[in-house]
């Protein structure tokens, strides 16, 4: 998630694409630590509001950025930087962006789970906001004890470090677990859950949006699912205007 500042100048009465892109990230502000504002979040720092950008749809930014009252602050996802803004697009298409589903190869623990259950490593399943991965092991059979569990860690995007004490639960049921000191949770799901899809949720911790993974009852047991985390990052971005063909004769004026 990044916490972005926004410098912009607009010519009036031409249509635009907008692409967002990022300068010198800073690590000096905590969204969380912010105080709370009608748009967002007030920044001590710069004396200026943030705008929350994670919640709005591209043609809510797109509409803000064409008419500033000053420069703009803004918190923003990495699924919404470096790409063209569709001013046509609805906000829950962006939230269902959010939505990953994983192919799964059943396999047995991974690492901290391999050493508690004598099991050999299998398939490596990798979740973040933007993608997932899969490397291939040898495939093993798991145990009975094992069968309607869903076991895994949640770490950190980019550092990579485990993340204790967060919530992740199974969407419309009560079913939840939290990650130990080593990032580790399991999810035990019951005989009378018959739906196929389980969609696994880690809760937001107050500036990131909810990441959320789909997996398949009929790939029980799955224990080896690492979701990555985002954490947030602080720094200029500007905003790139990509002309149409017939406006490339124009001159340049931003």
């Amino acid at each position: 998630m990044f916490v972005l500042m926004v410098f912009i100048k607009i010519v009036l009465n031409m249509k635009r694409d907008y692409i967002v892109s990022i300068e010198n990230p800073c690590e000096k502000i905590v969204w969380a630590n912010m105080q709370q504002s009608a748009s967002g979040k007030f920044c001590d720092l710069c004396s200026k509001n943030v705008v929350d950008f994670s919640v709005l749809s591209d043609a809510e930014i797109i509409k803000i950025i064409e008419n500033p009252s000053r420069d703009i602050c803004a918190k923003m996802s990495t699924l919404q930087t470096n790409r063209l803004l569709n001013n046509q697009s609805e906000r829950k298409n962006f939230h269902l962006s959010k939505t990953i589903t994983t192919l799964l190869v059943v396999g047995s623990v991974k690492g901290t789970f391999a050493s508690e259950q004598n099991l050999t490593k299998q398939d490596q399943i990798v979740v973040n906001s933007n993608f997932y991965s899969i490397q291939k092991f040898p495939d093993k059979a798991a145990t009975d004890s094992l069968k309607k569990t869903i076991s895994g860690s949640i770490i950190n995007e980019n550092t990579d470090e485990t993340l204790d004490y967060e919530y992740v639960f199974i969407e419309g049921t009560i079913i939840s677990a939290v990650t130990d000191t080593l990032g580790n949770f399991t999810l035990n799901v019951p005989d009378d859950f018959t739906a196929n899809e389980i969609v696994l949720v880690l809760k937001a911790t107050g500036w990131e949006s909810d990441t959320r993974a789909i997996v398949y009852r009929k790939d029980l047991p799955i224990s080896n699912l690492i979701i990555k985390k985002e954490s947030p990052i602080v720094g200029e971005y500007i905003i790139k205007i990509k002309r149409k063909w017939w406006q490339l004769w124009k001159k340049k004026y931003y």
